[in-house]
């Protein structure tokens, strides 16, 4: 759901309560001041009725001295009943007259003049020391709902009542019910039009907005200005987002700066590699030569050791050979000493020749151990 249709979803019942609590005020204000004004009319209507149709004539009988005299006043009478008896309520009621029996003197409606009794039971004038000039009230007469206005003239001890049919009232009132529903559901439209209008201009305008910016700034894309003047809480998330993207832009561009000094750094390791590489090549072709030279020397001083071996080898058989002969020329008990001292000066020659092997020997095999040792490395 939209932002927009939540907010008018969440506001509409309250608006609505409240034109609806409105209407219904306005309503029954409205109605009162229909009765009201229906029951000051019928009030005018009847006390001008009395007073010019009967309070004159009283006054002229009392300026005339003739209010005692019974002829006058029951001519009187007649003549002001025949007056109100002319009288055209059609468009205001209809007009009754009692006397202080209760009896009927004038009705200018027969059919409601059948209900006389119930009529004068539910009509109660204003009592004389009362400051109204007439009472007024709702009655139900056949089923029917009437207003009346009702007084009492004192000096002929009349009830005048004017009563008035209900149906043009409430037919009235009916009219304002309708036209105070209709104004209540045009006025929920049209402020749920506003509402929607005002959050689609000031509220989801301004998200959508802030939506496309965060979107242009999760793509890396600047964004210069946002288009919100409002200093409101939108208005600063607007200020706020302008902020970041300055920073983010600002932190893409180092970034972009080092991604370009790696790249620099990565090509010049790259050159140090490959001459790395030449430089290894170089050195294991060195290494190669000189351990095929090491390996000849290995071989020549291997021969040269086998060659001095074979030479002790020999050594030693001649000098066991002297001392053989020695031992013999010993055991044969020769007397010659000239022979015993050569014989001992070649036993001790030899002796000498087979210590100076030995040595070159030892040597040879120290200079072949180091070879081996090197090739190993």
């Amino acid at each position: 759901m939209r932002v927009q249709t939540k907010v008018t979803v969440a506001i509409a019942p309250l608006v609505t309560a409240l034109l609806v609590a409105m209407g219904a005020w306005y309503y029954f204000q409205a109605r009162e001041s229909v009765f009201q004004h229906t029951y000051d009319t019928l009030g005018v209507l009847l006390l001008e009725t009395v007073e010019n149709d009967l309070g004159k004539r009283v006054k002229l009988m009392s300026r005339t001295k003739t209010d005692g005299i019974d002829f006058f006043v029951s001519a009187y009478q007649k003549e002001a009943l025949q007056a109100m008896g002319e009288r055209e309520f059609q468009q205001h009621g209809d007009l009754f007259v009692f006397n202080q029996k209760g009896e009927l003197l004038l009705g200018t409606n027969a059919r409601l003049t059948e209900g006389v009794p119930q009529f004068l039971e539910q009509v109660t004038p204003p009592p004389v020391a009362s400051n109204r000039k007439y009472e007024q009230g709702l009655l139900l007469l056949g089923g029917e709902r009437y207003l009346y206005a009702a007084t009492k003239f004192q000096p002929w001890g009349w009830k005048v009542v004017l009563i008035l049919h209900g149906h043009g009232v409430y037919s009235a009132i009916n009219n304002l019910f309708w036209g105070v529903s209709l104004s209540i559901v045009l006025s929920v439209v049209f402020a749920i039009t506003g509402i929607h209008w005002l959050t689609n201009r000031f509220l989801v305008q301004h998200v959508l907005l802030l939506k496309n910016a965060a979107f242009d700034i999760s793509r890396q894309v600047s964004v210069e200005k946002i288009p919100i003047d409002s200093h409101d809480e939108l208005g600063e998330l607007a200020r706020s987002i302008e902020s970041m993207s300055f920073t983010l832009q600002q932190q893409h561009e180092k970034e972009k700066q080092m991604q370009g000094d790696l790249r620099e750094l990565n090509e010049e390791l790259r050159v140090s590699n490959d001459r790395l590489e030449g430089l290894n090549k170089e050195l294991e072709q060195k290494v190669r030569e000189r351990t095929r030279s090491i390996e000849s020397i290995n071989t020549v001083l291997r021969e040269n050791l086998q060659s001095l071996q074979q030479q002790l080898e020999e050594a030693d058989t001649k000098r066991q050979k002297l001392v053989v002969d020695m031992s013999e020329i010993v055991s044969g008990k020769s007397d010659l000493a000239a022979l015993n001292a050569q014989l001992v000066d070649k036993l001790r020659t030899s002796s000498e020749e087979c210590e100076i092997l030995r040595e070159q020997i030892q040597s040879y095999a120290a200079m072949i151990e180091t070879s081996d040792t090197g090739l190993k490395i």
